[in-house]
């Protein structure tokens, strides 16, 4: 029989380790508390001393043959039901208007992103807004709210699988305020996620908010656990006329990149997807022409330019060569750096003109399909 028993916080959720046989109580090494033994996790721990926990082996005939339910869907081909899912990006990027949108269409059986979807109750569990800020945000989409929950009395993640199966869908906003691990940590996030998963698995789907990181190639903040842990991962960041919302993770769907845009009208809030079919109204040459007005007197240099750019880098060469011969933009050089303005900060350099045309000549005359990567060309 176990020698230990694990207490938790019911403030903090902070957990450690004491002696069974002990019979007061003991307080939180953090915030000092009195602690909760966690009976449940200390019976399962006698149980795995028998057969009950064993490992239970069938062949793989029998396996095939066992039905495990039919797959369903909340957001068709989009979010399963029973799933466990993360929305990554940077603040003010949307993801709790998104997050907001699809409780909403969920709680009221209305297609979200032009998607069918299945009706069912919802819980809000926001730690992130004020409740006057959340009320301001949910009246936006004006839509019955019969469906929709609002728990006023947010808690840590462990409180919530006993209610999970109530809902077909709980949102928490945001990730960081839940729990008390250290997000780096490969051991704690782990944990977290293992109670994330609990929620999951008795019986609704859950969608977790977090933020950016300062690693933007990563998408999100902290461990690698975190994304190992979820089923479905989508970012979702803004662009200069829309919003991206592209597959991180996905164990159960296909992967989107999928191009949205928050419509407001008459001060009704909703989202649609543009289709691919469909060209922004914002055309490259629009888009390049932007981002360095926008930089104001600064400029751009021509790591920034190739870095937004991107995949667009052999098309915006030309676009920006366009420019310039349309006097939209000029060229100053100090010593080896390029920095790009739009000429309504000033005048342009005949000289420094010239230069440029003549740095772009190689891949203005039909020999763009020839030249490799952007890292290749030098502006």
């Amino acid at each position: 029989m176990p020698k230990e028993l694990e207490i938790i916080c019911p403030v903090c959720r902070f957990r450690w380790v004491s002696d069974p046989s002990r019979v007061e109580s003991e307080r939180c090494p953090k915030c000092g508390a009195e602690g909760v033994p966690d009976v449940d996790g200390y019976l399962q721990k006698i149980k795995s001393n028998g057969a009950e926990l064993a490992p239970q082996i069938i062949s793989a005939t029998e396996f095939l043959n066992k039905n495990f339910g039919v797959h369903s869907w909340l957001v068709q081909d989009l979010i399963p039901s029973n799933s466990l899912v993360f929305l990554f990006g940077a603040p003010g990027h949307l993801k709790t208007w998104l997050a907001l949108s699809l409780a909403v269409c969920l709680a009221n059986g209305k297609p979200f992103l032009n998607r069918q979807t299945k009706p069912v109750r919802v819980l809000l569990v926001n730690k992130d807004s004020t409740p006057s800020e959340l009320q301001r945000r949910l009246k936006k989409f004006a839509l019955p709210v019969d469906n929709l929950f609002i728990d006023m009395n947010p808690l840590g993640f462990d409180f919530y699988t006993g209610i999970a199966k109530e809902y077909g869908l709980i949102v928490f906003d945001s990730f960081i305020r839940f729990h008390e691990g250290e997000e780096n940590s490969a051991t704690e996030m782990a944990q977290v996620m293992r109670v994330l998963q609990q929620i999951r698995d008795a019986g609704t789907a859950v969608l977790v908010i977090h933020h950016r990181g300062k690693d933007t190639s990563q998408g999100y903040r902290g461990s690698s656990e975190i994304l190992a842990g979820c089923d479905l991962a989508f970012s979702l960041r803004k662009d200069i006329d829309k919003l991206v919302l592209k597959t991180e993770k996905s164990r159960l769907t296909r992967e989107y990149n999928l191009n949205l845009r928050m419509i407001e009208d008459s001060d009704i809030i909703t989202f649609t997807e543009l289709p691919a079919s469909v060209p922004s109204s914002v055309t490259l040459k629009e888009r390049i022409y932007a981002f360095i007005q926008q930089s104001g007197s600064n400029g751009v240099s021509a790591q920034e330019f190739s870095k937004e750019v991107g995949r667009d880098y052999k098309q915006a060469i030309i676009y920006l060569k366009e420019l310039i011969n349309d006097g939209a933009v000029y060229l100053t050089t100090t010593g080896k750096k390029k920095i790009y303005r739009c000429s309504n900060f000033k005048t342009a350099p005949e000289a420094e003109q010239r230069e440029l045309t003549n740095l772009l000549q190689p891949y203005i005359k039909g020999n763009c399909s020839n030249l490799g990567g952007g890292e290749d060309i030098e502006l």
